[in-house]
């Protein structure tokens, strides 16, 4: 029993000890997920229900394309569903996005369709083609009691549950290379209500789902911001406790000085692990660099070693975006 006991003790003591870590975050810019050097002009084919996906796919091939575009257009505009309304809302939402945010020329689908049937060279460099790949919007519901002037009586509350899952894929319309397939799950609960009536509507639930979607697939094309965090490491030096004090109030470059000096006087791998991680999150990669594997090398702790590649790995991201904005 006591043994018990000491255990949860320090499971309690870990949580506590967590808990009070000091995280930074920073805001940095991604570069687009897909160099399109040598692409100028894109077509948005019309998003698919879940009974007009082709499944088989399985990334390797696209699950629309011009294809099938010309006999299957009139049946993409007659399902008058709540499938219906959601790709309506994905063609109409990314088409505006694509269209103000890139510099690539939108091309008509209809146009691309005439010269593929007519064997002539295709106007456009690429596509982007998906759908719903799984989707259920059912109203739940359950007896409550609720407390009137004649006490308490039994009555229903009704909610709308919502599961979505949506597909896009980019696709080099030259060879038929399918450049990006990415799926995503979403899920949405509407609030209780004693009035069915009153339920939130699927489109209702799916909107926000929608936009996310659009964004993830324009992260595809176009630089984006990702909010990133960073945890110290804390220590018992009492010097240590006040940068890292300084650190939490955003004073991140009077943190990191703070945090070398210590390194280099006392040697503690806290002190060096954060200062590097400092210097990350100013985005000076390379002097993060030098001291994360400086610290690596010094102490041989797997911490470091998995910040050590975080940071290559951004120092990769960054190189990415500054080629990309060259262009």
């Amino acid at each position: 029993m006591k043994k018990a006991f000491g255990f949860i003790a320090l499971a309690v003591l870990a949580i506590i000890a967590f808990s009070c870590s000091t995280t930074v975050s920073t805001d940095i810019t991604r570069p687009a997920e897909l160099d399109l050097e040598g692409v100028n002009s894109v077509s948005l084919l019309p998003f698919k229900t879940s009974s007009e996906m082709d499944l088989n796919a399985n990334g390797s091939k696209p699950v629309y394309s011009f294809y099938d575009y010309f006999d299957k257009y009139q049946t993409q505009y007659s399902k008058m569903n709540d499938e219906f309304d959601i790709v309506n809302a994905l063609d109409s939402k990314l088409y505006t996005k694509m269209s103000i945010a890139s510099d690539l020329t939108l091309v008509d689908p209809s146009a691309v369709e005439r010269a593929f049937r007519s064997k002539k060279e295709l106007p456009v460099d690429i596509y982007v083609t998906g759908g719903i790949t799984a989707f259920s919007s059912v109203i739940e519901s359950e007896i409550t009691e609720r407390t009137t002037k004649q006490g308490k009586i039994p009555i229903e509350r009704y909610w709308r549950e919502l599961k979505l899952s949506l597909l896009y894929q980019i696709v080099d319309t030259n060879t038929n290379t399918v450049l990006s397939n990415q799926e995503f799950d979403y899920s949405a609960k509407s609030s209780k209500e004693y009035i069915l009536d009153d339920v939130d509507t699927t489109f209702t639930l799916a909107e926000p789902k929608i936009n996310a979607f659009v964004s993830e697939i324009m992260k595809e094309f176009l630089p984006y911001e990702e909010e990133k965090s960073l945890t110290l490491l804390s220590h018992k030096d009492s010097a240590m406790k006040e940068a890292e004090k300084i650190a939490k109030k955003g004073q991140l470059g009077l943190a990191k000085n703070k945090y070398l000096s210590l390194y280099n006087s006392k040697d503690y791998f806290e002190a060096g692990y954060n200062a590097a991680l400092l210097l990350q999150a100013m985005e000076e990669y390379e002097d993060a660099k030098t001291v994360m594997s400086n610290v690596y090398k010094r102490f041989g702790d797997k911490r470091a070693k998995t910040a050590l590649k975080d940071i290559e790995n951004d120092i990769e991201s960054a190189n990415r975006l500054k080629n990309q904005l060259k262009k």
